[in-house]
């Protein structure tokens, strides 16, 4: 048979469409098989937040008995008992009618490996829950503090059928998780300065982050508009404080250190300095630099612009200076003064709990030490206000006596002395992303650097071998209008971080500065977006799927508001019309 070309031609097409036709329907059928796998992967999530580790789910319910009971198989403590006790009361609120059986879930048992209990960080999160029969039902953990995040996944799962007063897990059994946090810090910023909360407040604080599955509350304590943290060392440092009745006692600190305890999250005291240090000058004001009110610095820009016209050339220079007062809100210590070292060192001696005192005049008994178990202590070190230095003669003669040229010298040689005697008595400095600034490769490699302005900061400090915390404030900052969980929940802390420095990212926080923010909106602001920063905190890195996070987050908000803490609906800070908070 003879083909003509030109046939050849229209059997070459045919041949093209028919290859596509059925590369696009493999393309569609794969696609449509895709969806379908996205589809069952969402629908066998369990409906815990934060996600877990790892989950193995079946398809079987079971309903539990009005018996049940933690059973512990190991040694117990008494932090374990009042933190099985806690969760038996926060799931068991209803009258349950229904009997013991080999049907029912009659018990779950409790594996304590370790009765190590200390809080510090980097301490151990980790749990497995097993749930198949009454059985073969169990929640190991290698400390207290992984058994406590193990209750909090068994309570999501708990539902209540008011129809037949009975308690059950539903669709999801057996039921395996291995779970263990991703980042070991993983906190909130709660600023007590510019607005005071109460201790029960803060308790409260303090159960929503263990629900949450954080485990630092990074609590700045004091800053320029109020010194409420009271000091038996310096007893007049407390004159800063907004009234007589704002004040953080030391049995208030203890009680807070304490709770914090008892619901595995870390207290991470924030003395910040030098900055911010106005408050501190109402019981001792040499610590401020004389002149402050008048002190400014001026900077001066030239400019030159030339005009042509068809006969002259005309040149003008115009000078222009700026004068930047001393804000009156943020004055920093003066270095210079002679309390303010052996203040700043008794401050962190007596909030360490470590034997060092720089009071001659104040005695420590050891009973009454505020202490504190955790290995990291934040100092501050950010918005140094060097303008206010400016007018203070002691500050300018102390500077050529010590041969410092710069404010940028005298706030290093200051920051330094403050780090190594953090590191003299055993603590780790956290310092604020403006000291890497300040140094840049020369602050010392055991200093963790908390990143807040962008993450080119975060990407400069690890490529020079420093950790860091992450705080980027236009994700993670709570005041901001425009603050929500979505935005909050596509943040990646290790982003465009090398692959080699990811082990540097020690994790983050979400923060709560308290301009605008006090007791009546606290939790409105700190929730649901904290809940989407805890999950990014915790959860594996492939979590991004926003429809399967927002059902989940939806139903865990329900279980926030059910204890007690005001959330805010996920869609707005506040309710718009009624609906279920499974509609949020």
């Amino acid at each position: 048979m003879i083909i003509s070309k030109r046939n050849i031609f229209f059997l070459f097409i045919i041949i093209i469409v028919l290859g596509l036709f059925i590369s696009t329907s493999i393309e569609i059928k794969n696609y449509k098989i895709s969806i379908d796998q996205n589809k069952n992967q969402i629908l066998k999530s369990p409906p815990i937040w934060p996600a877990p580790f790892f989950s193995q789910l079946g398809n079987n319910s079971i309903l539990i008995s009005k018996d049940f009971n933690f059973t512990i198989i190991s040694d117990s403590t008494l932090l374990l008992n009042k933190t099985l006790s806690k969760y038996y009361n926060l799931i068991f609120t209803q009258d349950n009618i229904i009997n013991s059986s080999s049907n029912t879930l009659n018990k779950l048992k409790i594996n304590l490996k370790s009765k190590n209990e200390i809080l510090k960080f980097g301490f151990d999160e980790s749990y497995k829950l097993i749930i198949k029969d009454n059985e073969n039902s169990k929640l190991e953990g290698n400390t207290v503090y992984g058994i406590m995040r193990g209750l909090e996944t068994f309570y999501q799962l708990i539902k209540f059928n008011f129809s037949d007063n009975s308690y059950f897990i539903e669709n999801c059994l057996p039921l395996i998780i291995n779970d263990k946090p991703r980042f070991p810090h993983r906190g909130v910023i709660l600023d007590t300065s510019r607005h005071f909360y109460s201790v029960k407040t803060i308790f409260k604080v303090i159960e929503s982050l263990s629900y949450n599955k954080f485990n630092t509350l990074h609590w700045h304590i004091i800053d320029s508009q109020s010194f409420p943290l009271s000091s038996k060392s310096y007893p007049n440092l407390v004159k800063g404080a907004w009234s007589k009745s704002e004040i953080y006692s030391y049995h208030d600190i203890k009680r807070i250190i304490n709770y914090g305890k008892e619901n595995g999250i870390r207290i991470q005291l924030e003395i910040d300095m030098p900055g911010h240090a106005k408050s501190w000058s109402v019981g001792y004001p040499d610590l401020l630099p004389h002149g402050w009110n008048d002190s400014s610095t001026t900077t001066t820009t030239t400019t030159t612009t030339t005009t042509t016209t068809t006969t002259t050339t005309t040149t003008t220079t115009t000078t222009t200076t700026t004068n930047i007062k001393c804000p009156d809100y943020d004055v920093p210590l003066d270095p210079s003064s002679p309390l303010s070292l052996p203040i700043s060192f008794g401050l962190l001696s007596e909030f360490s709990g470590t034997d060092y005192d720089y009071n001659p005049n104040y005695y420590h008994d050891k009973n009454d030490k505020v202490i504190t178990v955790d290995n990291l202590f934040h100092i501050g070190g950010d918005e140094i206000e060097y303008q206010c230095w400016n007018n203070s003669k002691r500050i300018k003669d102390w500077m050529n006596d010590n041969n410092l040229k710069t404010f940028q010298d005298v706030a290093k040689q200051f920051q330094l002395k403050i780090i190594n005697q953090l590191l003299k008595i055993g603590k780790i400095p956290v310092l604020w992303e403006d000291s890497f600034q300040l140094f840049y490769n020369d602050l010392p490699k055991d200093v963790i650097v908390e990143i807040y302005h962008d993450q080119t900061t975060a990407i400069n400090a690890t490529n020079n071998g420093y950790k860091i915390i992450s705080s980027i404030a236009r994700y993670w900052y709570l005041e901001y209008s425009y603050s929500n969980w979505i935005h909050a929940y596509n943040f990646e802390p290790t982003l465009n971080i090398s692959k080699s420095n990811i082990h540097l990212v020690l994790g983050g926080e979400g923060a709560i500065w308290s301009e605008s923010i006090d007791s009546s909106n606290l939790f409105q602001k700190l929730y649901p977006t904290s809940s989407a920063i805890a999950e990014r905190l915790w959860s594996p890195i492939d979590y991004t799927n926003l429809s399967n996070a927002k059902s989940r987050l939806q139903s865990f908000r329900c279980s926030l508001l059910k204890r007690g803490i005001n959330a805010a609906p996920l869609n707005n800070s506040e309710p718009l019309s009624p609906f279920s908070c499974y509609n949020s």
